[in-house]
């Protein structure tokens, strides 16, 4: 689902490249817009300079992000007691920089790769590279990734139709289609909570005021009870 995702969301993120204003997205990473053979640059790839310097550059980058984020989360609540904190990491802890530094180098390397075969640069070359990236899941599986690309990719194509009339605009499809994913992430609270992200536990106990927890325990007293 992931992959499948990502494949699409790039690609109609690359097909907004030209517009004015985009569509407001929050996403890992957003691509370079297509570069046209009109261009005044030496480059065929929408990028300046080398291609194993711009691979390197991105990947490298977020792999600093990833490992920033996760080593944040294991040390700051140990802060006050720094050695312990530090003794704390596990090679474990870089699975979110892994998944970050390999999603954007294999993108880039597809784009580049494709764009120097093909000697032109084309918004279809992110269907290929997105998917391909989307193998860096196998670091950090997520529930909450795979539906965030999906959404995202649904938004984009949503706004397509509107702009072209397909849709009316008294369709709410972006809310739909949230609602639908947000309920999907509730399901998977209860149904399969091994693969259910941690934000979705600690969001349902919020806003139901610790009522989901009681309900869950319930949930499986019955179901002990039916074996």
């Amino acid at each position: 689902m992931f992959m499948t995702g990502s494949a699409a969301l790039f690609y109609l993120m690359r097909l907004e490249g030209d517009k004015a204003t985009r569509t407001p997205l929050l996403w890992l990473f957003t691509p370079e817009k297509v570069k046209r053979k009109t261009d005044n640059s030496k480059t065929i790839c929408p990028h300046d300079g080398d291609c194993w310097k711009y691979m390197l550059k991105g990947s490298a980058t977020y792999f600093v992000i990833g490992a920033a984020v996760s080593l944040a989360q294991v040390i700051l609540p140990k802060i006050t007691s720094p050695l312990k904190a530090m003794a704390s990491i596990r090679v474990s802890h870089l699975k979110l920089a892994l998944f970050f530094g390999s999603y954007i180098g294999i993108y880039r390397s597809v784009i580049c790769y494709l764009c120097q075969k093909r000697r032109v640069d084309s918004a279809l070359y992110a269907l290929p590279a997105g998917y391909l990236a989307g193998l860096s899941f196998i670091f950090k599986p997520s529930l909450g990734f795979a539906i965030a690309s999906l959404t995202g990719a649904f938004k984009l194509y949503s706004t397509i139709l509107y702009e072209k009339k397909i849709l009316p605009e008294n369709i709410p499809l972006p809310v739909i289609l949230y609602c639908l994913c947000q309920g999907t992430l509730f399901h998977a609270r209860f149904m399969h909570p091994d693969v259910c992200p941690s934000y979705v536990f600690k969001l349902m106990k919020s806003v139901s005021n610790g009522t989901s927890e009681q309900i869950y325990s319930n949930f499986l007293e019955i179901l002990k009870n039916q074996n």
